[in-house]
C-alpha cells in the first residue's frame, strides 16, 4: 500500500512539474493584416532569454507556434511595424499594421494586351542608356537582421558606395564609415550579404528579353496615381503563379520605376544554389522545404540617368536534414532595408572592393579572399540585440 502511495505521490508531483512547463511552451494563432484581415506569411517572432534569442516563424498561411518558453513575444516583418505582446496578452489572431503597400495576390491571365509588350521591349532596348549610365557615389544606409531557431542578429551600416556604369560589369565599392552590431556578444562579425543582394541582383539587372518571354503582363486598373503617364503591370511567371510580382513603368521615358518580384522555392534553388549545392545536398539528406524571397525596389533620377534609390529584401528558408537516426528542421529569416541618396563623400582614400554573392562567382581568386577580409575588418560598435 505504502509503495502504490509513493507511485501516486511521484506522478502527481511529475504532472504538475511538467504542465505548467507545457501550458508556458505550446502557443499557437495566426498572425493577420489589420487592414485587410488576410494572414501574413513568414513573420518573424521571438523573445530574449537572458543574452540569448528564441524564434520562430509563421508559415505561408500565417500560422504560428510557439515551442519555447516565453513572458512576451516580439513579431516583426519587413513591411509591418513591430510589435511585442505579452504572454497574458496573446489572442488566437494577432493583428499587425502595414507600413507600406502589400502587393496582393496575383489572378492568373494568360493574355497580353500588344500595348505591354511593345512598351517592355523599348524598356529592355534602352536598359543600359537609362539605368547607371555614369558612375555615382551616393550616400547609404543599410539595415539587416537575422533570426533562427536560437539566435538573433542585427547589423546596420551607412557610408558611400562606389557605383559602377551598369555596362562595365565591375564590382560595386564600399567606404563604410558607421558600423553597429546587434548581438548576444561580441564573436558576431559585420553582414554585408543582403547588401550585395540588393545591389547586384536588383530587378533590372534580370529584366531582359528573357524574363519577357518567360512571364506575363496584365495592367492592375485599380491603380490610379497623380502621374497618368505610370501604369502598374501585374506578372507572374508563364503557367505558374511562383514567381510574381509587379513593376511601376513610365511609359513617356520607357522606364520602370518600381519593381517588387516574389520567387519561390523551386526559382531559388535554381538560381541561388552553388553547383557545388545542387549535386551533394541531396546525396547529404539536405533539403529545403521553403525558400521564399521577397523584393522590392525604387529608382530614382540623379542627373540623367536612374539609380537604385530604395530597396527591401526578405528572404525566409526552413531547412531538413534528414539521416538514418533522424530528420531535424531548422529556419532563418532573414531581412533588410537600403535607402540611397545621391552626392556622397568618402572619407577614405582606399575603397573596399563589394563583391558579388558567392552563388554568382564560379572562382573565388586568393584576391578576392583578402578583399572580403578587409571588408570584414572594418570598425564596428557591439550592442545587444532586442
Amino acid at each position: 500500500m505504502k509503495l502504490l502511495k509513493k507511485r501516486i505521490i511521484l506522478i502527481v508531483f511529475i504532472f504538475f512539474s511538467i504542465a505548467p512547463l507545457n501550458l508556458m511552451s505550446q502557443s499557437q494563432g495566426v498572425v493577420a493584416d489589420i487592414q485587410t484581415r488576410l494572414p501574413i506569411a513568414y513573420v518573424n517572432i521571438y523573445t530574449q532569454k537572458g543574452e540569448n534569442t528564441l524564434g520562430a516563424m509563421s508559415n505561408d498561411k500565417g500560422h504560428f507556434s510557439i515551442a519555447f518558453p516565453f513572458q512576451s513575444l516580439s513579431f516583426s516583418h519587413i513591411n509591418y511595424e513591430r510589435k511585442e505582446v505579452l504572454k497574458a496578452n496573446l489572442s488566437d489572431t494577432l493583428f499587425l499594421t502595414p507600413t507600406s503597400v502589400i502587393l496582393s495576390e496575383i489572378t492568373i491571365r494568360n493574355k497580353e494586351p500588344r500595348w505591354i509588350s511593345r512598351i517592355l521591349n523599348e524598356v529592355v532596348k534602352q536598359k543600359n542608356k537609362n539605368y547607371r549610365a555614369s558612375p555615382k557615389q551616393p550616400t547609404y544606409q543599410y539595415e539587416t537582421s537575422t533570426l533562427t531557431d536560437s539566435t538573433g542578429y542585427a547589423f546596420a551600416s551607412n557610408g558611400v558606395l562606389q557605383m559602377p556604369v551598369r555596362l562595365d560589369n565591375t564590382n560595386y565599392f564600399i567606404d563604410a564609415q558607421h558600423n553597429v552590431i546587434r548581438y548576444k556578444d561580441k564573436t558576431a562579425g559585420v553582414d554585408f550579404t543582403n547588401l550585395k543582394t540588393m545591389l547586384y541582383v536588383d530587378f533590372m539587372s534580370y529584366f531582359d528579353p528573357k524574363f519577357l518571354r518567360n512571364n506575363v503582363f496584365t495592367q492592375n486598373g485599380l491603380y490610379k496615381p497623380s502621374n497618368r503617364l505610370l501604369v502598374q503591370l501585374m506578372f507572374h511567371e508563364n503557367n505558374r503563379d511562383g514567381n510574381h510580382g509587379y513593376i511601376v513603368v513610365d511609359t513617356l521615358h520607357k522606364v520602370i520605376v518600381e519593381s517588387e518580384h516574389v520567387t519561390d522555392t523551386e526559382y531559388n534553388f535554381k538560381n541561388n544554389t552553388t553547383l557545388f549545392y545542387k549535386v551533394f545536398a541531396p546525396r547529404l539528406g539536405m533539403k529545403y522545404d521553403v525558400w521564399v524571397t521577397r523584393n522590392h525596389a525604387t529608382y530614382s533620377r540623379w542627373g540623367g540617368s536612374y539609380y537604385l534609390s530604395e530597396s527591401t529584401y526578405k528572404f525566409s528558408r526552413k531547412k531538413s536534414v534528414k539521416n538514418k537516426q533522424r530528420e531535424s528542421h531548422t529556419f532563418t529569416s532573414s531581412e533588410a532595408r537600403l535607402t540611397m541618396s545621391d552626392g556622397g563623400t568618402a572619407l577614405k582614400t582606399k575603397w573596399i572592393p563589394l563583391q558579388k554573392p558567392y552563388y554568382l562567382l564560379t572562382i573565388r581568386t586568393k584576391q578576392m579572399q583578402r578583399e572580403e577580409a578587409a571588408l570584414d575588418k572594418v570598425q564596428v560598435v557591439y550592442e545587444g540585440f532586442k
